[in-house]
């Protein structure tokens, strides 16, 4: 109830069950702007705070959901102990990369809730995530199920797992017997199209990226993965056509992006200078995300490119 998230206004706790629907759907991007109506109502919701970040963090938004996880978890008295536990569990992956600690919370939680279906959710994740156990993991998420059916984070999740581990056509099952009553359920159905894919349906699985991306332009995932699975398909020309619709957009997730897309292109071409730029170009967008970890990555794969070409002083500093 109100009392129990700790906010007296009923508005902030209506957009915050919204908002913790549409993430159970992974639909974090509606998620997202639901939180932040959550907020809006009462600034001190520590739980929506909490939520938005993880929510911006899965999103690829990563800076800003450290921020809000960090904030969330440096003021826990705002939180109630299911809530804090899981504010503790993320700050320590994603923000002191404690992984200890954070296993150590999501044991917590599971032993004081042992109905609650997310607990073990995100502590599957981290059997997968830290110990490499997928068989495990899809063990627990066999006993997420037996909770709740219909949660679809979970479904998602158990069909990647099994996918990991070989075994395609027990993830098809899966995600095919969800879809037959959620037809409209976005993880799973794009989590098929690497189902797809893996069983070497690479226009198939093309096909049903684009009508993915038809029912749900606002979702990033899809439009970022088109174009990666066209490379695959060695369609040059059409991945670069998509990363290049990704630089047009005014998303600075998306136009890094897109660079960093047609860098990868250039890169099959043999064109290192090319590359080079844009990653130039890349770097220019993710700026303005102040995602240090983001530019990291970037500059190593720059200096990767540089080194490729003998420039090897000017390598050197962009690793520096």
């Amino acid at each position: 109830d109100l009392r129990t998230l700790l906010t007296s206004s009923q508005e902030a706790y209506r957009h915050y069950t919204e908002g913790t629907r549409l993430y159970q759907d992974y639909r974090f991007a509606e998620a997202s702007a639901a939180y932040r109506r959550s907020l809006e109502a009462d600034p001190e919701f520590g739980a929506a705070q909490l939520r938005l970040g993880m929510n911006l963090y899965l999103m690829g938004e990563r800076a800003e959901g450290i921020r809000l996880i960090a904030e969330a978890a440096s003021q826990a008295e705002r939180l109630p102990r299911k809530q804090r536990l899981l504010a503790e569990a993320f700050n320590a992956f994603w923000v002191d990369q404690d992984f200890r600690k954070g296993d150590e919370r999501l044991q917590e939680l599971v032993d004081r809730y042992p109905e609650d279906k997310e607990g073990f959710f995100w502590r599957a994740q981290a059997l997968a995530g830290l110990a490499g156990d997928r068989e495990g993991a899809v063990r627990m998420l066999g006993r997420v199920m037996e909770l709740d059916p219909n949660y679809t984070l979970a479904v998602t999740a158990l069909g990647g797992h099994l996918l990991a581990l070989g075994r395609a056509g027990e993830s098809r099952e899966v995600l095919e017997t969800y879809l037959e009553d959620h037809p409209d359920a976005f993880g799973p159905r794009l989590l098929l199209v690497d189902v797809l894919h893996a069983e070497g349906q690479s226009q198939a699985a093309v096909a049903e990226l684009d009508r993915i991306i038809a029912a749900r332009p606002e979702e990033r995932e899809p439009r970022i993965y088109k174009p990666y699975l066209l490379l695959t398909t060695f369609d040059y020309d059409g991945a670069a056509s998509a990363f290049r619709a990704l630089v047009g957009s005014e998303d600075p997730l998306l136009v890094t992006a897109g660079h960093e897309g047609l860098a990868q292109v250039a890169l099959y071409r043999g064109r290192f200078r090319e590359a080079v730029s844009d990653y130039d170009r890349a770097l220019e967008a993710a700026a303005a995300m102040d995602d240090p970890r983001r530019e990291a990555a970037l500059l190593s794969e720059k200096a990767a490119v540089l080194s490729d070409c003998g420039e090897f002083q000017a390598a050197i500093q962009s690793y520096e």
